[in-house]
Parts: C-alpha cells; structure tokens; sequence
C-alpha cells in the first residue's frame, strides 16, 4: 500500500508533537536526607527494605516508619516533609510540567509536615490526600495528623484549602485547626473548644488561660450547606505567601 506524501507528513507531525508532549512531563525525585530508627522502603514490586540516607526515591514509592522513627525527604524541587513515628503513606506522584511541579502524598496513617517550596518561576501544587480529606497547599509549610476516621490541619503560616469526603471545601487559615471526620461536618479545634467550656461549666471546671485565650482570639471556618465555605483568621495575622500545614495519622495504640 502507497502512502501519500500528505499522510508522511501528517504521521511525523504527530509524533513530533507526541515527543515535546513527553518531554514537557518528567518525573522528579525524592532523596531520604535523614532517618533515625525504624525506617522501611517498599519501591515498586521489590519487598519492603531499611531505607538508607541518599537513597532515591520516586512516585509509586511507600514509606513506614516505626516507634521512636524520625525521616526527613528532600524533593528535588527543594520541598521537605518530614515523617513522624508510626507513619505510613504514599509518594503518588511528584513531576513537573510546563504548569508546574506537581506532588500528591497519600497519607494512611501517622503524621507528617511538610515544607513546601514556591518560587516566581514555578507554581506548586502540593496536595496530602487522607482517607477523610484532600488538602491542597501553595507553596507553604504544614502539618497533618490521620487517624483512620479522621484528619486534622493544623494552619502555622498562610491559608490552606481543604475538602472532606462529601466534598465540603473548607478555608483554613494562619492559628486555625480543622477537623475532617469520616461522615460528618467539618471541625474546628475552636469549636470544640466551646463545647468543651459549655460541658466544663455544668460540671464545675473551667477552660484553661490558653484554652480561653485562643477561645477570643480565631475564630472557626464556617461552612455553607450548599458547599461554600468562609473563615475568618486571627485579626492581628499579617497576610504571608508562606503557609505551615501538619497532617498526621495515629492509631489507638501510638498514643500521639
């Protein structure tokens, strides 16, 4: 069969832009920098094995840590999570295209903190996926705790955007916590501490100054039934392009 000069040019034309299209997506990696006690790698289909200071890692790419364990990674766009004991999670993806560096860590359980890198140049799209939540950060540094029915945001610097399974977003700003708990309604640490005063005073006991103080100074993101959400931040923050977001997951027995 002949093909026509029209059709050879076609062909190549589509695999030239199939090449640059390939070339504008690459995976990046991810270098363990420190480790202290129990620490596991399971890389693709290989068996779980001790993790090593400089070993690479990539997406795809499971970690465990164990009691007392402490491990620092250090992305190849200059991000660092560090991984709390009795932590496990997923490296799901880490690339980088002509939008910007993408990193989705799927956390099971435990804690980790991450300080993620934005500069002029390249946007970032960090995200910590839990069972009950999806937390997406800018370019900050946070912090996460999973349990398996819930998660807690903890937001040190700047605002983090958040969802819980139903898919309720939430804005979380700088001194605000949020709770994400399987089936229910987004929680707020301040929230809670309210009905806590509220149980304290039928039983004789009150807040305590820290407790109180932090009572007066946020206030709690609210939620909008039909899925809109609003929050209104410490009115002393200054606004920072840096935000801090710890996630972490504990079970019943680690006591964190």
């Amino acid at each position: 069969m002949r093909v026509g000069r029209a059709n050879l040019v076609l062909i190549l034309v589509i695999l030239i832009l199939g090449a640059s299209s390939i070339a504008a997506l690459y995976a990046l990696d991810v270098v363990v920098d420190q480790l202290e006690g129990d620490v596991e790698v399971k890389q693709g289909k290989a068996d779980w094995a001790a993790a090593t200071a400089g070993m690479k890692l990539s997406a795809g790419d499971q970690i465990s840590t164990g009691f007392d364990s402490k491990l620092i990674l250090k992305f190849e766009d200059n991000s660092v999570v560090t991984v709390k004991p009795l932590t496990q999670f997923t490296i799901d993806r880490f690339f980088k295209d002509e939008a910007a560096i993408h990193t989705d860590l799927a956390v099971k359980i435990g804690a980790v903190r991450a300080k993620v890198n934005r500069t002029a140049d390249t946007a970032s799209d960090f995200v910590v996926i839990t069972p009950t939540s999806v937390v997406s950060v800018r370019g900050t540094e946070e912090e996460v705790r999973v349990t398996e029915k819930a998660t807690d945001v903890n937001v040190i610097q700047g605002v983090v955007k958040a969802e819980n399974e139903r898919g309720q977003p939430a804005s979380i700003a700088k001194g605000q916590e949020a709770q994400m708990e399987q089936g229910k309604q987004v929680v707020s640490p301040v929230e809670k501490l309210v009905e806590k005063s509220r149980t304290n005073t039928v039983s004789g006991f009150g807040l305590t100054e820290q407790e109180i103080q932090i009572t007066g100074q946020y206030t709690s993101p609210t939620f909008d039934p039909g899925g809109a959400s609003t929050g209104q931040s410490n009115p002393t923050a200054t606004s920072s392009s840096a935000t801090t977001m710890v996630v972490s997951t504990c079970d019943t027995h680690s006591g964190c």
